[in-house]
């Protein structure tokens, strides 16, 4: 049975699971989020520093390499790897940052003495922020995945499987082989999520600055195991003392979403499930009907879902769906 009905003409105000959400409340969360989440990377994060020029005409990424380690911000026809020791540089620098990081005074050539309380409380805020960044990435790139796709999403290849983020017709491109049919089938599929344009770039500051940071960290304070070190160095999403599972990445989005309307939220929680439904729902009213010149608009909302037809076609139903069925069928 359907999940959501629309309550207008033009597609702002729909009911899902009897609560009540509207598309311009979505909007604003969306804005909201992302003025929040630059000023917390630029300013918290990244301690307000003045940052290196990240800017590229042309972004260089080499699709078919599938070598481990790869990715197009260690391209070297790019300049992102030039700067991987631009932020624990400047952390462990008395200059920059006093002694909020490290005590200079009692270091040596081959340790640092770490300020502990600066250290964890900058953690707190990278965790902070990195949940926004995956609320970003969940909500403005199309048909959301599944937390069994995001929770293995990776920067660089590894020797198990090829990343999941490249540069492509001038967009950060979340790629993933994930489908529910190819266990039939035999077939992987690619799915692939355009980042809007101003998230990508949160999202190559955080690889190309944060990330080096974080794993010279994770070295220095814990020795982290083998097994934590390639994870620190490969998943997208991630904390520095354990892997992010779905539940975590429905508790970021619901929490979030669980937020009053005047306070830049949906004043309704949505998990996972729920958003996928939310979303889907507002691409069939507002793109399906799009002039489409190949015909394709079907097999791309079927693609994107991870699905067949047969089943993407119950995501996102509403009861217009049921309302002309006879009597005796309902």
């Amino acid at each position: 049975m359907p999940r959501l009905m629309w309550k207008d003409q033009v597609g702002e105000e729909l009911m899902l699971d009897s609560h009540q959400l509207s598309i311009p409340a979505f909007c604003n969360m969306f804005q909201c989020l992302l003025e929040h989440t630059t000023t917390s990377l630029h300013q918290v994060v990244l301690l307000g520093l003045q940052l290196p020029d990240l800017e590229h005409d042309i972004i260089h990424d080499i699709l078919s390499e599938t070598s481990p380690g790869y990715c197009f911000l260690t391209n070297h026809r790019n300049t992102f790897f030039l700067h991987c020791h631009f932020l624990i540089s400047a952390m462990l620098d008395p200059s920059k940052t006093g002694m909020r990081f490290s005590y200079l005074n009692h270091s040596n050539a081959s340790s640092v003495v770490w300020n502990m309380s600066g250290v964890h409380g900058w953690l707190e805020s990278v965790q902070s922020c990195l949940h926004n960044l995956f609320a970003l990435m969940h909500y403005g790139s199309g048909q959301p995945g599944r937390g069994t796709e995001l929770t293995i999403l990776c920067w660089i290849n590894t020797v198990l499987h090829p990343r999941n983020m490249y540069w492509f017709g001038g967009h950060l491109n979340v790629v993933t082989l994930y489908n529910k049919t190819q266990t039939n089938t035999g077939i992987q599929q690619l799915i692939s999520h355009s980042l809007e344009p101003r998230v990508a770039k949160l999202f190559i500051l955080w690889g190309s600055l944060v990330v080096p940071a974080l794993i010279c960290l994770a070295t220095s304070i814990q020795a982290p195991s083998e097994a934590e070190a390639v994870r620190l160095h490969t998943r997208v999403f991630t904390s520095l003392d354990r892997e992010w599972n779905s539940e975590d990445l429905s508790g970021i989005l619901s929490s979030i979403s669980a937020e009053p309307v005047a306070s830049s939220g949906l004043g309704h929680s949505l998990g996972l499930a729920s958003t996928r439904h939310f979303l889907i729902a507002i691409m069939k009213r507002h793109l399906h009907d799009l002039v489409d010149k190949y015909k394709l608009t079907d097999e791309l909302f079927n693609e994107q879902s991870g699905h067949g037809e047969e089943v993407a076609k119950h995501y996102g139903l509403d009861f217009i769906s049921i309302q002309n069925f006879l009597e005796e069928r309902l």
